[in-house]
């Protein structure tokens, strides 16, 4: 897969991440790093740091469908912006992109489950 985006940042002379993403990389909803914006948008950065640090949060024990909830602020925050004159901000975005990313994990993880069970149901 890096190899596919690799070549895909080659031919297109775009960082391989916005591929994965569809990242618009517009500069005034990117953040800033020693003053160079990051090749994401901040709320792409929000669904990768929810990604990454979704693994650590499986340690307590609770609820996971309640992390599906957090599926919910990130497409009411991007359609509010998309729809309306409402501008939203980067820790908006920043925020609703890693409660994005905890319930994404969730979300593919019952998907897959329930894909499994299917499966063995009929073997």
């Amino acid at each position: 897969m890096f190899i596919v985006f690799t070549l895909g940042q080659i031919l297109f002379k775009r960082p391989y991440v916005t591929f994965l993403f569809s990242c618009h990389q517009n500069p005034e909803r990117s953040l800033k790093y020693l003053g160079k914006y990051l090749g994401i948008c901040a709320r792409c950065t929000g669904i990768l740091i929810g990604i990454f640090i979704m693994p650590f949060i499986t340690i307590i024990n609770f609820n996971y469908l309640y992390l599906l909830l957090g599926l919910i602020p990130l497409i009411a925050d991007g359609s509010f912006q998309q729809f309306t004159k409402y501008k939203s901000n980067n820790l908006k975005r920043i925020i609703t992109g890693i409660l994005f990313g905890f319930g994404m994990i969730v979300f593919i993880s019952y998907y897959y489950l329930v894909i499994a069970k299917i499966i063995i149901y009929f073997i």
